[in-house]
C-alpha cells in the first residue's frame, strides 16, 4: 500500500490542523461556519457549490494580488 499522501489530502490535514490550533472560541466560529456550509451546499444543490466556488476563487485572485504587490513591495525595500 502507497503511504504517501496526496497533495489534497495534506491540505486537508494542515486546514485541519490550522483550525485544532485556533482559540476555543475562534474554533468554535470557525467549525460552525463549516456546519453552515455544509447544510447550505446539502440544501442548495448545484448552485449553492457553484456559488461557493465562485467565492473562493475571489478569495484565491484577491490573496494572489496581495501576495504580488508585497513581493513588488519587497523588491523595492530591497532595491
Amino acid at each position: 500500500m502507497n503511504d504517501q499522501k496526496t497533495k489534497e489530502l495534506q491540505a486537508l490535514e494542515a486546514m485541519q490542523d490550522l483550525i485544532n490550533g485556533l482559540p476555543d472560541d475562534r474554533r468554535m466560529n470557525v467549525l460552525t461556519y463549516i456546519e453552515d456550509f455544509r447544510d447550505i451546499l446539502k440544501e442548495g444543490g448545484n448552485d449553492a457549490f457553484l456559488s461557493l466556488t465562485l467565492v473562493a476563487c475571489e478569495f484565491s485572485a484577491t490573496n494572489a494580488e496581495l501576495e504580488k504587490q508585497e513581493a513588488a513591495d519587497a523588491e523595492i525595500v530591497a532595491g
